[in-house]
Order: structure tokens, then C-alpha cells, then sequence
């Protein structure tokens, strides 16, 4: 068996089994493959690292992890998170706060669409990519949750800085490394659907090639079928750029900002607008050289605050290293004070009236209840593989979940999700089977089985790794 894969072979604390031994089973029965195997909620065991294993996948897939060797050779020597992490560098606010996701048709009051809803879970899935990714249980979320960024992600062999990637890089795809050292960026994706062309250096026209671009060739997926690159575009355009009470229409600053913020603007106007155009979201669709070793793609000045750092390859820590950048590289011969007064229009420009919000196992059971009326549709319409793609998307969902009731008094948790898990296989082999009916009533049950699921995962959350205290605490003791 791969090694990397290994870190993903789930087995059975000896609790869970002691309740459940006969549901497991029928569970081991359904994983008729290790891809499928993963999917069954376990409590996965890293070498003898059983107290720290459940966070172990959670840091990977949610925050920045500094690791100390690659991938691969972290797997075979089963190290434990202070291996992979240096002291400090892991935030508990990555993991207990996540951007707003801000979605059109929400603010406008609407419902979101079949296809939308499927992309938006297809968008939070491993399984939408492939090799690395799909193993370290990585998603498209990972680095734009809630179409925003992450940026905080770091891992040792494809990042140079917190918020960089490499993205041609062997670790994701052995036939896309293009032998550089050359980690990106990670570009927010809210408001994507007026920012075209896509990709950094905007090679890229339109934003379905780019989504198949991202799982094929960056990220060694299998060839999408069309549904699944349709939703998942239908969800991305559907990302807002964040409220800014510092904005009006066609992009013009508002009357509230600072005076040196305005003065700011008359500056940005005469030096910067060229390229970011106001009312064209502060882009101009085009590439330039602006000094950072290429031609780039012009991105948007919205969201600023939320994005650092900055320039395609992350060297400009703040904004203010921004204005110093392009005052030297087009000599434009600023006063101190013109520098900070560039920055103080920038930093208004660029904010976010939208704070974080918590991530709780609450939130993440009613999400996975959402996305389980998903399954009524292929089944209605005995569209059976759609229906077992959403389920094995689901129980990934389901899992992320477990990993966080850490404790040996979380067995009841634990054991709601495992059961979760298996009724969901359960449900998809009727379906499999030609037993719509029977598939839909039992979906009827396993969406309140769910809502039950959220009270007893409520009543853990305080001891759980949900909890910034207990994960700060975890994460200490691990390193």
C-alpha cells in the first residue's frame, strides 16, 4: 500500500467498536475498494501517535502546516504534528474561524440552485481533486474557503511564505512539475466572475478551463464529467466580492474615508488607475510587468484586507511594502507622507465588512444536512453513480467531523457519526440496487438521524477539538 495512502487506512478505536462491531462490519463489507474504504468514518491511527492522529488530517486540510519533510516521508515515519509543524507556526483561529462565504444569489434573497449547491460541496471535497491533494485530504476550500483565502497556508515543499503555493510542483502532480521553485500567491476568488483571465499570468480564458486546469493538471485529478466542472463554475460565479462601506457604485470612494485616505485616492488616480480601473472592479483584464520576474495578471483591489500578502509571488508583506515597490519601480519620487497616505486609501479600498465566522459542529452538521437533500434528485431520477459520487462526498464531510471528538469521552459522538456514515452506504446500495423508493425513505430518516447527531455533537463540543482552548491545548502538547 502507498505510504501516503496509509496515513488515510482507517481503523477502529476499540469504543467504537464495542457499540457498533456489527454496523462496522457491514460498513468494511460496503469499502470494497481503499478509495471507498477512507470514506466509512474511522478514527485513523498514525504509527503509535494515537492521541494526536485525529487532529492529524484537520491541520492538513484546514491551516497552514509547516512541514519538516515531504509528504511522502512524513507518512512512512508516521510522525506526529510537532514533526510536521515548527513550534508556533499553527493558529488556532484557522481552525476555529473561516471567511464568510458571500454568495449572490443569497444576497439578493434567492434560493441557490440545484447546480450551485452541488459545486459548493464538490468545491469543499478532496475527491474533486487527485494523487497528494485528494490524500492529505485537501480540497479546492482549502485555499479559498468560502471563496476567500487562506492566508495561512504553508507547507514546506511547495511554499516559500505563508498564503504561497507551488502549483507545478511534482508533490501534486509528477507530469505538471516544470523544475521551478516557484510558489504563487493563493488569489481570493470572490467576485471570480468578473476577474478574467484566470491563472496568475492570465493565460487562462475562461473560468471552466480553468476549473479543469486546477483538478487535472495542477492537482492530478481524474478527467471531470461535465456536470461536476458545470457546478462547480455555477458556484464560483456565484462568489460576491465583500461589502465595503468605503465603495460606491462604479467604484468610487465614499465620502466617509479619512483625509489622508482621500488624499490617498487623488494619488491612485493619477498613478495607479490606468490599470485598476475603478469601475471595471480596479482591473483592466490585461498582463504587465511590474517587477516581479514576468507578465501578470492585473487582480483586483477588492478584499485587500483579507488577502495578504501581496504581488503574484507573496513578497510584500503589507501594503505599505506595495506603495514602496511601485514608487521605486516607477519612480514616482513619493514623500514619506504620500506613501502612507497611498496606504491608508488602500487599506480603506481593500476592507472587508464581513467578519469571520465560527467554525462549529453545529454549522458543520447543518451543512451536511443541506447537502444531503442533494441525493434526492439521482435517486428520484435513478441516476445512480451521481447519487454515490454525493454520498462518498458526503461521508468525507462526515469524517472531517469525527477527527474533531478527540477524547475517549467522545465516544458517543464518534459512534452517532460512524452510524451517520453507515446508513448513508446503506441508502446508496439501495439505490445501486434499484430500490429508489426504499433510498428515498431512508433518506427521509437519515436527514433527522442527522439533526438528532447535532444535539449529542453539541453537547461534546466544549472537550472537543471545536473548542480553541482544547485545540490550543492539543496542538501544544503534540509539539
Amino acid at each position: 500500500m502507498p505510504v501516503v495512502r496509509r496515513v488515510y487506512r482507517c481503523t477502529f478505536r476499540a469504543d467504537v467498536l464495542s457499540v457498533f462491531s456489527e454496523n462496522i462490519k457491514k460498513a468494511f463489507e460496503l469499502a470494497r475498494s481503499p478509495i471507498r474504504l477512507r470514506h466509512v468514518i474511522a478514527r485513523v491511527q498514525l504509527s503509535t501517535h494515537w492521541k494526536i492522529a485525529p487532529i492529524f488530517i484537520v491541520l492538513l486540510a484546514a491551516i497552514p502546516v509547516r512541514a519538516q519533510t515531504t509528504v511522502v516521508e512524513a507518512a512512512e515515519k508516521g510522525l506526529s504534528i510537532s514533526r510536521w509543524a515548527q513550534s508556533g507556526s499553527i493558529s488556532t483561529r484557522a481552525l476555529t474561524t473561516e471567511p464568510t462565504e458571500r454568495l449572490r444569489v443569497i444576497t439578493r434573497s434567492g434560493k441557490a440552485s440545484y447546480l450551485v449547491k452541488l459545486g459548493r460541496l464538490a468545491f469543499r471535497s478532496p475527491l474533486t481533486l487527485g494523487g497528494n491533494a485528494r490524500r492529505l485530504g485537501l480540497s479546492c476550500n482549502t485555499c479559498h474557503p468560502g471563496g476567500a483565502v487562506n492566508a495561512r497556508f504553508f507547507f514546506q515543499t511547495v511554499s516559500d511564505r505563508p498564503g504561497n503555493l507551488d502549483v507545478s510542483h511534482r508533490l501534486w502532480n509528477p507530469k505538471g512539475d516544470d523544475g521551478l521553485a516557484n510558489p504563487t500567491n493563493i488569489p481570493s476568488l470572490r467576485g471570480i466572475r468578473w476577474t478574467a483571465p484566470y491563472g496568475r499570468d492570465g493565460r487562462i480564458s475562461s473560468l471552466d478551463e480553468f476549473t479543469r486546469n486546477v483538478i487535472v493538471n495542477e492537482f492530478a485529478g481524474r478527467e471531470p464529467d461535465s456536470l461536476i466542472v458545470d457546478a462547480l463554475v455555477a458556484y464560483q460565479r456565484e462568489f460576491e466580492f465583500p461589502p465595503n462601506a468605503n465603495i460606491q457604485e462604479l467604484g468610487k470612494p465614499s465620502a466617509g474615508m479619512s483625509s489622508a485616505a482621500i488624499r490617498g485616492a487623488k494619488l491612485f488616480q493619477q498613478d495607479c488607475a490606468s490599470c485598476h480601473i475603478p469601475s471595471s472592479a480596479y482591473l483592466d483584464g490585461r498582463s504587465h510587468d511590474v517587477g516581479t520576474s514576468g507578465y501578470f495578471d492585473t487582480p483586483t483591489l477588492r478584499g485587500l484586507a483579507e488577502s495578504a500578502p501581496y504581488l503574484n509571488d507573496g513578497r510584500a508583506a503589507d501594503l505599505l511594502s506595495v506603495v514602496a515597490h511601485f514608487d521605486q519601480l516607477l519612480e514616482l519620487g513619493y514623500q514619506e507622507t504620500q506613501r502612507a497616505d497611498m496606504t491608508e486609501f488602500l487599506e480603506a479600498l481593500g476592507a472587508v465588512d464581513l467578519p469571520p465566522g465560527p467554525v462549529t459542529a453545529r454549522r458543520a452538521m447543518d451543512r451536511i444536512n443541506e447537502f444531503a437533500t442533494l441525493l434526492r434528485k439521482p435517486i428520484e431520477e435513478e441516476e445512480f453513480h451521481l447519487a454515490e459520487r454525493i454520498g462518498d462526498m458526503l461521508r468525507m464531510e462526515l469524517m472531517s467531523i469525527h477527527e474533531r471528538f478527540h477524547l475517549t469521552e467522545h465516544a458517543t459522538q464518534r459512534g452517532a457519526l460512524v452510524v451517520l456514515s453507515i446508513r448513508l452506504g446503506e441508502l446508496i446500495e439501495n439505490a445501486r440496487a434499484g430500490k429508489y423508493e426504499s433510498a428515498l425513505r431512508e433518506l427521509a430518516a437519515w436527514r433527522d438521524q442527522g439533526k438528532a447527531a447535532e444535539v449529542l455533537l453539541s453537547a461534546g463540543a466544549a472537550t472537543s477539538l471545536y473548542d480553541p482552548e482544547t485545540l490550543q491545548a492539543t496542538i501544544a502538547e503534540a509539539e
